[in-house]
């Protein structure tokens, strides 16, 4: 089974929750070092994957995000999800019953988790429910008519009904039947939209130019977005300290110690980290360590690690006003102490 959450956050609470139950679920999500979320996606295909057996799947929980929407080849017997815009839940819906399974009974079962879409809902409609998440699909409006349209059918049908649960939601009538209280969010998602549509079209790359200097702005996504800025994130790269040394998270080889590096970033939002933290007195090995980091990882932020004792690690990162603590473990990925990330 797959629950599918809309944050990390929402998933490693969800997580938590099951495990205080006595559920040992697997948990993924974005927020892993590299070097984890490739041990993770393996085990992910090992268990709900085309060649997984029925002895390999029986009783297993999946807690994830959005990663697991795209790319890998997974196949889950029942499936819950946040309420997300009905163009998502019907991707993530190709991952209910891909595969032919003889032992399978009945028919495949979406539970889709939203509030009720009432005529009368207001501002809060999403965010009361979903507070973190109403960060990420601002477009509450959108996010109503999804609730509406399915509370409707019932059913999600491929390929023939598909249309007509997209027109419901983003065709030219769909705005007339949006309740007064969600326009404000529909109106602000739309002047979103086109913001993105403008800041696409200023660092579109001239690719008939090449690599020359009115080309474009050939440069990295911090000082060229490709997005509005309170999407973006940061790459963290996990460290520990060895004998004097500051080394990256993941194990190196003494022929491509860039790789070790590598294996050893997490993604985070830019709105909750700002820059790295190290302490003074592991400053000059830090400074030592990114001596051999390519003018490309310069925007990267380090995080020093210490082990808790526990099976997990703690450290520190720059936030917009003052030092966060974060935790980081194979098993939860990372873990922020204060204000919810919506990542």
């Amino acid at each position: 089974m797959l629950y599918l959450r809309n944050t990390v956050d929402d998933a490693l609470d969800a997580h938590a929750d099951l495990m205080a139950r006595g559920l040992d679920a697997d948990l993924f999500h974005a927020r892993f070092a590299l070097i984890d979320r490739l041990a993770i996606e393996k085990r992910t295909i090992e268990t709900f994957g085309k060649d997984s057996t029925p002895g390999e799947r029986a009783g297993r929980v999946l807690i994830a995000t959005q990663v697991v929407e795209q790319s890998l080849d997974l196949d889950f017997d029942v499936m819950i999800s946040d309420l997300a815009p009905i163009d998502l839940l019907i991707q993530r819906a190709g991952r209910l019953w891909r595969h032919e399974r003889p032992e399978r009974e009945g028919s495949p079962e979406l539970l889709v988790v939203a509030p009720t879409p009432a005529v009368d809902a207001d501002e809060e409609w999403y965010s009361a429910i979903f507070p973190r998440a109403a960060h990420v699909y601002q477009d509450h409006a959108r996010l109503w008519l999804t609730a509406k349209v399915l509370e409707g059918t019932g059913t999600i049908e491929s390929p023939g009904r598909l249309r007509a649960l997209i027109e419901a939601v983003y065709g030219a009538a769909a705005e007339e039947r949006v309740p007064t209280g969600l326009m404000d969010s529909f109106f602000m998602a739309e002047g979103r939209a086109g913001a993105e549509r403008g800041i696409s079209t200023s660092n579109v790359l001239s690719l008939t130019k090449g690599y020359v200097r009115d080309g474009g702005a050939w440069d990295s996504d911090i000082r060229t977005p490709t997005r509005l800025a309170d999407d973006s994130q940061v790459t963290l790269r996990l460290a520990r300290v060895l004998d004097g040394r500051v080394v990256p998270y993941a194990a190196a080889t003494p022929d491509e110690p860039w790789r070790a590096w590598r294996l050893s970033e997490v993604s985070a939002s830019a709105r909750r980290v700002t820059a790295e933290s190290v302490p003074p007195e592991h400053t000059e090995s830090a400074l030592a360590a990114k001596a051999a980091w390519t003018r490309f990882d310069q925007e990267k932020a380090l995080v020093l690690l210490e082990a808790t004792g526990d099976g997990g690690e703690n450290g520190a990162v720059m936030g917009p006003k003052e030092p966060i603590s974060l935790s980081y473990s194979a098993k939860t990925g990372l873990m922020f102490f204060g204000e919810p990330t919506f990542d």
